[in-house]
């Protein structure tokens, strides 16, 4: 997953919907300054994770509310 708007070292994403099917993943393909996720859902469906949510392997943590 690429975009958002990036301030300092935080990455803000949104998204109207998100679903991670079971047996699928989603990378956030983030620059190694980013350390920060933070998504953000505002759609009126349920949204699900039965999948992986995954960053590059430098370090970013992930927040989804």
């Amino acid at each position: 997953m690429e975009g958002g708007t990036q301030a300092g070292n935080n990455l803000f994403q949104s998204f109207d919907r998100f679903l991670i099917n079971t047996n699928t993943e989603v990378n956030f393909n983030n620059s190694i300054q980013i350390k920060n996720i933070i998504a953000r859902v505002t759609g009126g469906e349920i949204s699900t994770i039965d999948g992986l949510l995954k960053t590059p392997p430098h370090g970013s943590d992930e927040l989804v509310r």
